[in-house]
């Protein structure tokens, strides 16, 4: 295939996806505004304009030359990865950017493979989780906010139905929530809460039980004058 004998098809999608790659989703570069030209070779579009060097989409042809699809322009990422499906269909294909030099740059051929985005940490979890509600229902959404005991507030989705079947009032009130949410695997990030119900949860002290266990401590440790002497001369450390 070379410039003389091309498939008007195969030159017209060609031509296509090269505006889409210099334009991307910035458009910072209009393609309209190229002078092209259709050089020698098997098919090459070449720019009579050097585009400056602070464009970003120099920085996105620096990622794809380094196999890699991360942070590219969505549009560029697309047009590149479909060069590459295409080069895997017809393994006789090569898709080269080059600088203004024609030192190829990218070279995007059947055995080339973009490494992409990380994979996604957020799974769908369910966790009972202790605090004080601090925000029942609304007049606008039907939420609950809940002060966790490590400090930090979360929002829980909830239905009219389920605030309104409540029989208590629970703000200010330490309550284990039953919820089910997305949570980061990694960082350990929640979001998407959704309400389940509340655990039967009514942390209190029996003082009765206290007392007992206070009185029982006191009577095992009577004959001991320093309890922590008592430790370390158990554990065997000398000082």
């Amino acid at each position: 295939m070379t410039p003389e004998t091309v498939p008007l098809g195969l030159l017209k999608e060609f031509v296509k996806d090269v505006a889409e790659f210099v334009r991307g989703t910035d458009k910072t570069v209009d393609p309209n505004d190229l002078l092209m030209s259709v050089t020698k070779g098997s098919l090459a579009l070449e720019s009579y304009e050097e585009l400056p060097a602070d464009l970003p989409i120099w920085g996105d042809i620096e990622q794809l030359a380094n196999g890699t699809l991360k942070g590219v322009d969505s549009k560029r990422a697309k047009i590149a990865e479909k060069w590459r499906l295409e080069a895997m269909k017809h393994p006789n294909r090569t898709f080269k950017i080059a600088d203004a030099a024609q030192k190829t740059v990218v070279a995007i051929n059947a055995d080339t493979y973009f490494t992409k985005e990380q994979v996604s940490n957020w799974v769908l979890v369910e966790r009972y989780l202790s605090g004080t509600v601090e925000d029942w229902g609304g007049l606008t959404s039907a939420n609950i906010h809940v002060r966790l005991d490590d400090g930090t507030t979360l929002k829980v989705d909830a239905t009219r139905d389920q605030i309104r079947e409540h029989e208590l009032n629970p703000v200010y009130h330490a309550v284990m929530i039953r919820v089910e949410l997305e949570e980061d695997l990694v960082t350990g990030e929640r979001r998407n809460a959704r309400f389940l119900g509340f655990a039967d949860y009514q942390p209190r002290i029996d003082e009765h039980e206290y007392n007992r266990a206070t009185e029982a401590g006191r009577a095992a440790w009577k004959d001991v004058d320093d309890a922590a002497d008592w430790v370390r001369r158990i554990r065997g450390d000398k000082e």
